[in-house]
């Protein structure tokens, strides 16, 4: 029988009669919800069911239960299966943990864990996130007007609170016109919406916790969701599944930190065969381990630091390309339908949204010399076109794109997939001017990609393999 922690009275109760009845147990999911009739027939059918006890009429007092309060009858609960969280909430899961394991902890760590939950469903600190306002712990604005009002407690084990924690509450939000209230401990979050029916019972949404997450929990959370977050992943929706390999760069930026709840891939995510896998790390092990290699320690985004700095991806980094970088961040944090890999002299190849910070390493032997860094193509040859298919495998895109020089095309038209499947293409590179010209397919392939005319970009390059320069030869055009 499950022990309430939020009331000793309670607790010791059944503690001390843990044989007892189970009609006990039909007052308690009411009790938790705080309602007061529940709370006032639970109370005296726990005062005679001590009485009873000592006479040895349990079952007398138990038997007219359900004529004695018709309306509370157990309801059975429907089980729900946990699911993992979601990447955007493990470092806010990490926080949580951090703090139940320590042993002391205060009202405002908990209501800064909420902070920022809220912030990761969208809203800003200081602007919409404002504390103590009219007495509540926390109140949510959108465009300067109250939305939900927030009840923080720093019990661990807080269950559905009582009645005058939950009206305690509704008079906040009635002062500030919220419609929403929300009783947690940063944790566990429990809502009710002001704007339907007339009591507690009919306005209870429904719980969920973070650190056990369900289904019907995840649901929830996109209540509270700022809707301005639901116009921009609408943005972001497109239809084909779309996979792009493109070459590193070699300015590098490391300024972009990377926050502790954001999104981050890691390589066994997209290889899945763990001999395949291991071979892979330990090759990007040896070589960022070499000294002549390692020049950074600053962790960032892949994305960021190659893109930011990299001269053939100018075009959708630059202010005038309409946000185009910012746009496809967001894309690849909120949809898996686009997944962006560079193919990278010390990482080998590495996914956008992995870590990275900055090293030395290339493919080319002539950059190699001239610059006095270590050439990794052998090492990486016969793991990197494997890796490849396995990504291609695991992914199964509607489309492929390669770009870079041979260098780097080289591991792409080394695979299998090249040779059999039709659903990819190559940019490839030359020279100096190299960059300049993958920049500006690049830009129209992320248009395209935004603008839902990736077919019409397909039928502008309609064949498999173009050249920088070059007019002949089997799957190839040239581009002016």
């Amino acid at each position: 029988m499950e022990v309430l922690h939020h009331n000793k009275s309670v607790r010791s109760l059944l503690k001390r009669y843990k044989d007892n009845p189970s009609g006990l147990l039909n007052f308690l999911p009411y009790y938790e919800k705080g309602d007061p009739r529940a709370l006032y027939w639970l109370a005296k059918v726990m005062r005679d069911f001590e009485d009873s006890f000592r006479k040895d009429r349990v079952k007398i007092v138990f038997k007219n239960e359900e004529s004695a309060l018709p309306f509370y009858k157990e309801i059975p609960k429907k089980e729900e299966k946990e699911i993992s969280s979601p990447q955007w909430l493990t470092g806010l899961v990490e926080k949580i943990k951090l703090l139940q394991g320590k042993s002391s902890h205060s009202e405002r760590e908990h209501e800064v864990l909420v902070e920022n939950f809220f912030e990761l469903l969208g809203y800003k600190s200081l602007e919409d996130i404002k504390f103590q306002e009219e007495k509540a712990d926390l109140l949510i604005e959108k465009n300067g007007k109250p939305v939900i009002v927030v009840e923080v407690k720093r019990d661990w084990g807080l269950k559905q609170r009582t009645f005058l924690v939950l009206k305690q509450a509704y008079d906040y939000a009635q002062r500030l016109g919220a419609r929403y209230v929300v009783i947690t401990n940063g944790n566990y979050y429990e809502i009710y919406d002001r704007a339907k029916g007339m009591s507690y019972k009919d306005h209870y949404l429904g719980s969920f916790s973070l650190l056990s997450l369900t289904l019907e929990g995840e649901k929830l959370i996109e209540v509270l969701k700022n809707p301005e977050i639901e116009d921009k992943k609408q943005n972001c929706e497109i239809d084909k599944s779309i996979l792009i390999f493109s070459p590193c760069s070699a300015g590098k930026d490391d300024s972009v930190e990377i926050l502790s709840e954001e999104k981050i891939v890691k390589p066994e995510e997209y290889l899945k065969d763990e001999f395949l896998l291991q071979k892979f790390l330990n090759v990007r092990k040896e070589i960022l381990s070499l000294e002549e290699a390692r020049i950074g320690k600053r962790i960032t985004y892949a994305f960021d630091l190659y893109v930011r700095k990299g001269k053939a991806y100018r075009e959708i980094y630059l202010p005038e390309s309409g946000k185009l970088y910012k746009k496809l961040k967001a894309l690849m944090k909120e949809s898996s339908k686009l997944q962006w890999f560079f193919l990278s002299g010390g990482y080998g190849v590495i996914h956008a949204l992995e870590r990275a910070h900055k090293y030395q390493a290339t493919f080319s032997y002539s950059i190699a010399h001239i610059k006095n860094i270590p050439c990794t193509q052998r090492k990486w040859e016969g793991v990197l076109e494997e890796v490849i298919e396995e990504i291609v495998k695991n992914i199964s895109p509607d489309y492929i794109y390669g770009f870079g020089s041979e260098n780097y095309t080289y591991f792409l038209k080394n695979t299998t997939l090249y040779k059999e499947k039709e659903n990819i293409k190559i940019f490839e590179s030359t020279g100096s001017a190299g960059p300049a010209w993958l920049a500006s397919i690049i830009r129209k392939l992320v248009e395209g990609i935004f603008s839902g005319e990736i077919e019409e970009f397909n039928k502008t390059y309609p064949d498999k393999f173009y050249k920088q320069g070059r007019s002949s030869g089997p799957f190839s055009q040239r581009l002016l």
